[in-house]
């Protein structure tokens, strides 16, 4: 026998449906895109776009750029010159060198001298023997005489002269060999100092060679990369115009989902639970409703309705019997709460005597009146349904 007090459980469903059309649409979208991929899938190769040849050729620009800069030698600046002192020995006069200066000066003044004191004394020794002979002096011993002071006074010039001549070409030839050597170490000093400004010059000139060399390359190498670059970028729009090419179908697919409806006709369940409001036959025996639970007692006070299923037979008047509860054995009873009017419908149920005595125990003393607790009479419900 069920007490009550459980709770009952509904199902609610609940549908949204839309057009028809509306449903047709997506479901076409569907099909066309699911191709659409069924096409990816066997040939992905031709959603997306390659490189085009203007990518490969300045890819291979910078390539060969890159390659030509690590690959060449690296330019150097030329070293500093071994530059030579400019300062020779002191000049200096060698025997050599004045013997060499003696000679010529000897052919050229002694020489030409000598030859003159030659004539000289012939023409001084044919005149002596001119008049020696004309007999304007005495001849004989006087003429060899003459003659010989003549000779001997011709000697001893010749030896004065070629004495002074050697001394003076001696000084002329030192003088003269000693301007040589300055004339030489001036010149040595000269052709070393130009030799080092050329060579001062020629390093210079191998600098400004290597700097021009080196802007001449860096402007190669700028030329090269710019070109690269400008193949690539053009490379680079042809490959998105190819590539907006194969999207094509995406986009169009794009545009057919953003304008197809997205609403699907759908259906909802749900369940709830809610207590079981319908009274159990031994509640509506014992009075257990919304009577019972607002009478008064014969003082104007409560009986406890809200937390009793009955009170005393004590509280009730106009009391009669109606016959007994097929499922408890109880004893039914009309009657109403003193107090209340006779204008108020009479209740229907059991007195707490009679209960206590069906089920020991569930009755509660309240007030010096016999009173049963809501649990209480639900448990000796169970106790007698057993």
């Amino acid at each position: 026998m069920s007490l009550g007090g459980g709770t009952t459980t509904t199902t609610e469903q609940s549908q949204t449906s839309y057009p028809q059309w509306t449903q047709d649409a997506q479901a076409n979208t569907f099909s066309v895109g699911r191709g659409q991929i069924e096409n990816f899938l066997r040939n992905p190769q031709y959603s997306v776009a390659g490189f085009q040849t203007d990518t490969l050729k300045g890819m291979d620009l910078a390539r060969g750029t890159a390659q030509d800069v690590f690959t060449a030698p690296r330019l150097q600046a030329p070293g500093s010159p071994n530059l030579q002192a400019a300062y020779g020995t002191a000049a200096q006069v060698t025997p050599g060198a004045i013997s060499e200066q003696m000679n010529p000066y000897l052919r050229n003044v002694g020489d030409t001298t000598l030859d003159a004191m030659r004539r000289e004394y012939m023409n001084a020794d044919a005149g002596l023997a001119s008049k020696y002979a004309a007999g304007s002096m005495m001849g004989g011993s006087g003429e060899a005489i003459a003659r010989g002071q003549a000779a001997r006074g011709y000697g001893q010039n010749v030896a004065s002269t070629i004495a002074q001549i050697q001394s003076a070409g001696y000084d002329k030839a030192t003088a003269t060999a000693m301007a040589n050597a300055q004339m030489q170490q001036q010149t040595g000093m000269a052709n070393q100092s130009a030799e080092n400004t050329m060579r001062m010059t020629g390093a210079d000139y191998g600098l400004k060679s290597a700097q021009v060399n080196d802007a001449l390359r860096n402007t190669q190498l700028a030329r090269e990369q710019a070109a690269a670059q400008g193949l690539t970028q053009n490379g680079l729009m042809q490959q998105q115009q190819s590539q907006q090419v194969l999207d094509v179908p995406w986009t169009a697919l794009e545009r057919l989902f953003g304008i197809t409806p997205k609403q699907m006709n759908s259906q909802t369940f749900s369940q709830k639970e809610s207590p079981d409001t319908s009274a159990s036959p031994l509640q509506s025996i014992l009075g257990l409703g919304s009577t019972i639970l607002g009478a008064k007692t014969a003082g104007g006070g409560s009986v406890a309705a809200s937390l009793l299923g009955l009170s005393d037979e004590r509280e009730k008047t106009d009391i009669q019997k109606l016959g007994k509860d097929p499922e408890t054995g109880l004893q039914l009873y009309s009657y109403r709460y003193k107090g209340d009017p006779k204008t108020y419908p009479k209740m229907t149920g059991p007195m707490a005597q009679d209960v206590e005595d069906a089920y020991p125990g569930s009755t509660r003393n309240v007030g010096g009146r016999m009173a049963v607790p809501l649990d209480m009479l639900m448990n000796a419900g169970k106790k007698k349904a057993a």
